[in-house]
């Protein structure tokens, strides 16, 4: 088995000052990825080319209302995204089976205004709404028959949030935060289209799936006990609904996404900003969570591949020249694997990642052109063999998706 993926992506903002009227920031998106893979030990083998394409102005005002501070935030988001799949027969890729093609298109509007109650409280009120369209089509080339003709799903998003944040000190502040969330089905997460030759589970539109919903609540804070040190201390609990998850159903074992029974995740998080003046910074933070199933056949047990332990850490060491050296460490805990919705089967295994990175940054700004950035770095700089997610149904039924090993990225950012 092999795969290779190239991705392009490019985000252009343009910032509008309209003087005491505000301002309007508007990014334009564009990102591609060609994607192909070989997968002979299940004779599939395709090509796959995402692009995506978004626009997202904003209106932002902070004026005074009433003598008081106040912050409004009115937005747009456009994306559509178009993914082109051919699958064939062979390793060569020479003979065509299948095509599909998916789109998606979502259209949210949304408002956030902060207004402060008091010079020390703030509140804030949000909400969004939203709509997108996923169509699908998928055609075996041999005999020209579609795969779903009826592959079209309609998905309607709406939320809001409600917050309090009270200011204290220098540079602290509590805050509380109640929010409904929601998220919609990706572009291939609402079809089953491998193209593949299977009995047990044939080509389909999953018109059934539907979006995540659920309920946020949030209380933390952040208090500096001394100039440059920030702690922070955040507990939560949201109570989820349809959450999307991808299953390997036997006979057949092969993957498809389903909505399950009502979850809830809560947890706390721990995060410290240590600053020691011109020479480093030191950046921690760790979180325990739990999953769990609230309703259904599987009522109060562990949602797999939810980790009860993640921890990162980083160190800016500022050096000469404009050079700033990153190194990172992740660790993530082991979690029951996918579809082990029973907690039947043995764990995956967590893991730690070590990273490092090079950023140069001069403060001039030339030929139109201020703060350029650029940044090498190396992913995975010990070679660590780790999956993210895998799927256990009992010996000889246990299937893992590797992680990249040691890997290496590059990045220029300009501002105009």
């Amino acid at each position: 088995d092999d795969g290779s993926a190239t991705f392009f992506d490019a985000n252009l903002l343009v910032k509008a000052v309209l003087g005491s009227y505000g301002r309007i920031d508007t990014n334009l998106i564009y990102g591609r990825r060609e994607v192909t893979s070989n997968f002979s030990s299940g004779s599939n083998f395709y090509k796959s080319d995402i692009d995506t394409i978004g626009v997202t102005p904003r209106y932002i005002l902070e004026k005074k209302l009433f003598g008081f501070d106040n912050k409004l935030t009115v937005g747009l988001d456009f994306y559509h995204d178009k993914l082109d799949k051919d699958i064939f027969s062979d390793r060569s890729q020479a003979s065509r089976t299948y095509e599909a093609e998916l789109k998606r298109q979502s259209t949210g509007i949304y408002a956030r205004d902060e207004f402060n109650l008091l010079k020390d409280l703030i509140l804030a009120l949000g909400a969004r709404v939203e709509r997108a369209k996923i169509t699908a089509g998928e055609t075996n080339l041999s005999t020209g028959a579609p795969a779903f003709p009826d592959g079209e799903k309609v998905h309607r998003g709406e939320a809001w949030e409600a917050s309090l944040t009270y200011l204290f000190g220098e540079r602290s502040k509590v805050w509380t935060k109640y929010a409904t969330v929601y998220r919609i089905p990706t572009l291939d997460q609402q079809t089953f289209y491998n193209g593949s030759s299977w009995v047990f589970l044939p080509d389909q539109f999953l018109a059934d799936l539907e979006k995540e919903t659920g309920k946020s609540y949030e209380v933390g804070t952040q208090v500096s006990p001394m100039k440059d040190l920030k702690l922070g201390f955040t507990l939560y609990r949201i109570d989820m609904e349809d959450e999307i998850a991808i299953v390997f159903p036997p006979p057949a074992f092969v993957g498809r996404n389903v909505n399950l029974d009502k979850t809830r995740h809560q947890g706390v998080e721990f995060s410290m900003d240590w600053l020691f003046g011109k020479l480093a910074r030191v950046y921690a933070n760790y979180v325990f969570q739990e999953a769990t199933f609230r309703e259904g056949q599987y009522k109060d047990k562990t949602v797999p591949l939810v980790p009860k332990h993640m921890a990162n850490g980083a160190l800016d060491i500022y050096l000469p020249w404009s050079f700033t050296l990153r190194p990172e460490v992740r660790y993530v805990g082991d979690q029951y694997s996918g579809d082990d919705n029973s907690n039947s089967y043995e764990k995956l295994d967590g893991y730690t990642i070590v990273n490092l990175y090079l950023r140069y940054q001069p403060d001039w700004k030339m030929f139109g052109v201020a703060k350029p950035s650029v940044f090498v770095g190396v992913e995975n700089l010990l070679n660590k063999s780790y999956s993210t997610i895998g799927f256990n149904y009992g010996p000889g039924f246990e299937y893992f998706y590797p992680a990249p090993g040691i890997n290496f990225r590059g990045g220029v950012s300009l501002y105009f």
